[in-house]
């Protein structure tokens, strides 16, 4: 099986990708990490998303990394429905009270849409 973990290639990535490839591992099952990004930047985001993974974790050869193009919530939701893994992980960054009358985060979407346990990390921004 799998632990899928989904990053914005934001700050707090990293602690976001070590906690879902620390679940794989303590779980034995593969660990995979995705991102996604529009087409014009799929490059930047994959040269993003190895950094991250390679900072975050002690092997990243054990760990498969996919950056995909198109929405987020709608790719991360895709991959669930894909590889049908045991958790999916996601960061959560506070917000204001203003940002939390806004719906549609990727966190959200995927709470409501995902058929397997959705574990949330704290994803801490300065």
């Amino acid at each position: 099986m799998t632990v899928l973990t989904a990053i914005d290639g934001e700050e707090g990535s990293e602690t976001v990708a070590a906690a879902g490839v620390e679940l794989a591992s303590r779980l034995g099952e593969d660990a995979v990490v995705i991102h996604a990004a529009s087409a014009r930047n799929l490059d930047d985001a994959e040269r993003t998303v190895e950094s991250i993974v390679a900072d975050a974790v002690a092997d990243p050869d054990e760990v498969t990394v996919h950056v995909l193009e198109g929405n987020p919530a709608e790719r991360v939701l895709n991959e669930v429905d894909r590889l049908e893994p045991t958790y999916a992980v996601l960061g959560s960054s506070r917000r204001t009270p203003a940002g939390k009358v806004v719906l549609g985060s990727v966190l959200q979407l995927v709470l409501r849409g995902a058929d397997v346990p959705v574990v949330t990390v704290p994803q801490d921004r300065e």
